[in-house]
């Protein structure tokens, strides 16, 4: 905040605190002797004071001629006193208007300055306002970022979560499919052994059926050729039909139970093909 001005009352009790001292009264001392000032308004107020001063103590007075001629003798001797004043006064005043020189080329040197630098404080200025208005577009576009990513991220966590939920139940339903393999493939190897075991017996009932076949052959040459033994050989005959017929059914339910276990294979065979599908299914998802 600026300080107080000089007024013309400070101007003039300095200047009659310098005169007392018997000294003369330039800006320079006076601005010393207040501690403050500026040049130009100490300049005005001390040439205000000495215009005010040729006309303090003038009086109109009717004197004689003797008193006037000693008057006037003193004037003269005054007026010669006031030469010699006014022309310190002028030189003062010279030396005053070379400081007040001095002082204003300095002002406006420092003005010049000042104009640079404000010039250049207002450019700066204007640049830093355009930067900041940059920065404040980018603060802007780096919040949008910001908050789209932080979405984005959110989203990702949310997908995340649920392919790991996915995972989980894959790896639940791979277990399952894992054992449900091995069950298969158990089942699988016991219906291979029972189907091989099952065309075995078929093998051997019809080789026994073959061979029944070739025994009732022979009874019946032997029926031909011996009449004796017609009755033993009906009920030979007749037992072997029956045995025949048993054995018939044998090969029939053998048979039945090869095609039941041949398409239980295939059923198992598709359930395994089924798995290895969900399996690859779950390896890709992962």
């Amino acid at each position: 905040m600026a300080g107080k001005g000089v007024t013309f009352e400070d101007v003039k009790n300095a200047v009659d605190t310098i005169t007392a001292r018997g000294e003369s009264s330039t800006i320079k001392k006076i601005r010393d002797e207040l501690g403050t000032g500026s040049p130009n308004t100490i300049h005005r107020f001390l040439k205000k004071i000495r215009e005010e001063q040729p006309a303090e103590g003038e009086h109109s007075i009717e004197l004689s001629n003797e008193l006037q001629n000693t008057i006037k003798s003193e004037l003269k001797n005054h007026a010669n006193n006031l030469h010699e004043i006014l022309k310190k006064k002028l030189k003062n005043a010279e030396e005053e208007t070379t400081e007040l020189a001095k002082i204003g080329e300095k002002l406006e040197e420092k003005n010049d300055k000042l104009t640079k630098s404000n010039q250049t404080l207002s450019n700066d200025n204007q640049v830093l306002f355009a930067l900041s208005d940059e920065r404040a577009k980018e603060i802007e576009l780096l919040k949008a970022e910001l908050a789209q990513a932080r979405e984005t991220t959110e989203s990702a966590r949310v997908q995340l979560a649920q392919a790991l939920n996915h995972v989980e139940i894959q790896k639940g339903a791979t277990s399952e499919l894992k054992s449900e393999l091995e069950k298969t493939k158990m089942e699988l190897s016991k219906s291979s052994v029972e189907k091989i075991a099952a065309e075995q017996s078929a093998a051997v009932a019809q080789a026994k059926l073959e061979a029944h076949i070739d025994q009732i052959t022979d009874y019946k040459t032997r029926l031909s050729e011996s009449k004796k033994d017609q009755d033993e050989l009906k009920t030979q005959l007749e037992k072997s039909k029956n045995q025949e017929q048993e054995w018939r059914i044998q090969a029939n339910e053998e048979n039945s139970r090869s095609s039941l276990l041949t398409a239980k294979i295939e059923t198992l065979t598709e359930e395994i093909e089924h798995f290895k599908t969900a399996q690859s299914v779950v390896k890709k998802t992962k």
